[in-house]
C-alpha cells in the first residue's frame, strides 16, 4: 500500500549472450526473494580468443538472511591447456567451491586424454564441481570423490565413491553407451535406490552391491540383460537372452 512503502517480494535477471568487455556473457542469473531473504548469482563467460564452449569458465554465489551461504568458481579453463604427460594427458580446467552451514569444500579438475578429433579431445574426464571431491564437516563428516568420462564429447560413464567417518563406505557407477540405432550397453553398480548405492558398513560388517547389466542390439534383434546383488546375507543372479523369436531366462541364488 502507499502507507506502507514499496515491497519488493522477489526480483530475478537473465542475460545472455552479451558482450561485456574482451569477455561473452553465456549466461548471467541472478535471483532475489524475500521470504526467506535469499540471493543468488550465477554466470558462465566464454573467454578470448575463442570464445567457445572449451574456454567456457562458471562461477556462482548466494546469500541466505544477509549471511554469505556458497560461492565457487566450478570451472576455469586453461588455454592452451597445461601439460601432464604431453601429448597424452593435459589439464583443461579447474575449479572449487565453499559453502557453510554446514562447511563443505569441493574442488576438482578437468582433464583430456588422447588425440583431438573434430575439435573434441577424445576421451576427457570431469571431475568439476559438483563432481571432484567433496568434503563436509558435517557429523559424521563426509569425503566423496566423483567423476564422469566422457569420448568424442559424448559421456561414457561416471561413478563415485564416498567414506563416511562413522564407517560407512559407499559406492557406484558404470556404463551407458548408445551408438543408435546400433547397439546400446549399461553396465555398472546400482548409485540410486532402490538398489543402490552399493555399500559396506566397516563397523558391523554388513556390506550389499547390486550390478546390473544390457545390451540391445538393432532395436530389439538380439538382447541380454543381466542383474546380480550381493550382500551380507547371501547372493541373488538372474538374466535374460532374448531374440525376435522368444527368450531364455535364468536365475539362482543362495543364503550365507
Amino acid at each position: 500500500t502507499a502507507q506502507d512503502g514499496l515491497k519488493l517480494k522477489g526480483l530475478k535477471i537473465d542475460v545472455a549472450d552479451a558482450m561485456l568487455g574482451a569477455f561473452e556473457i553465456h549466461q548471467l542469473s541472478i535471483t532475489y526473494q524475500s521470504v526467506p531473504a535469499v540471493f543468488e548469482g550465477s554466470a558462465s563467460f566464454r573467454l578470448p580468443p575463442t570464445y567457445s564452449e572449451r574456454d567456457e569458465a562458471r562461477m556462482s554465489f548466494g546469500f541466505e538472511n544477509g549471511k554469505f551461504k556458497h560461492a565457487g568458481i566450478e570451472r576455469f579453463p586453461f588455454n592452451p591447456a597445461l601439460q601432464i604427460y604431453p601429448p597424452f594427458l593435459s589439464l583443461t580446467a579447474i575449479g572449487f567451491t565453499l559453502s557453510l552451514d554446514p562447511l563443505i569444500i569441493n574442488g576438482g579438475v578437468e582433464l583430456a586424454a588422447g588425440p583431438v578429433i573434430g575439435g573434441t579431445s577424445a576421451i576427457s574426464i570431469d571431475a568439476l564441481p559438483p563432481n571432484g571431491f567433496t568434503f563436509a564437516f558435517t557429523d559424521p563428516a563426509l569425503l566423496k570423490v566423483s567423476g564422469d568420462v566422457k569420448v568424442v564429447n559424448q559421456t561414457l560413464g561416471g561413478g563415485f565413491i564416498s567414506y563416511r567417518t562413522d564407517g560407512l563406505l559407499q559406492f557406484g557407477g558404470g556404463i551407458d553407451w548408445d551408438l543408435d540405432p546400433i547397439i546400446h550397453v549399461t553396465a555398472g553398480v546400482a548409485t540410486k535406490p532402490p538398489d543402490g548405492p552399493a555399500f559396506i558398513d566397516l563397523s558391523s560388517g554388513r556390506f550389499s552391491a547390486v550390478i546390473a547389466g544390457s545390451v540391445d542390439v538393432l532395436d530389439g534383434l538380439f538382447t541380454a540383460e543381466g542383474k546380480g546383488a550381493i550382500s551380507s546375507r547371501g547372493f541373488a543372479v538372474c538374466g535374460s537372452v532374448g531374440l525376435l523369436v522368444g527368450s531364455i531366462n535364468v536365475g539362482a541364488g543362495y543364503v550365507w
